[in-house]
């Protein structure tokens, strides 16, 4: 029932949710035993999609944000 109240949280309220996403990016190993679990598998499925989208989307933040603030610097001065 877990599972399903985070998969719902995902699929409906992202955005206001971003504690939650950090904590399954970083606990993303507690979901292991359930990967093989046949009752399961369609949930933990959407939560790492989810996730490895949050993830892809960080690094490219991440990559960029050093440009930004030399960007934001530069318009400062």
């Amino acid at each position: 029932m877990v599972l399903e109240i985070i998969n719902s949280c995902l699929s409906h309220q992202l955005a206001h949710n971003p504690n939650l996403i950090y904590t399954l990016l970083y606990k993303k190993h507690v979901f292991e035993p359930f990967r093989t679990h046949p009752a399961f598998q369609d949930i933990v499925q959407n939560i790492d999609a989810v996730s490895l989208t949050t993830c892809t989307k960080v690094s490219k933040l991440s990559y960029f944000l050093p440009f930004a603030i030399q960007e934001e610097h530069w318009h400062l001065i």
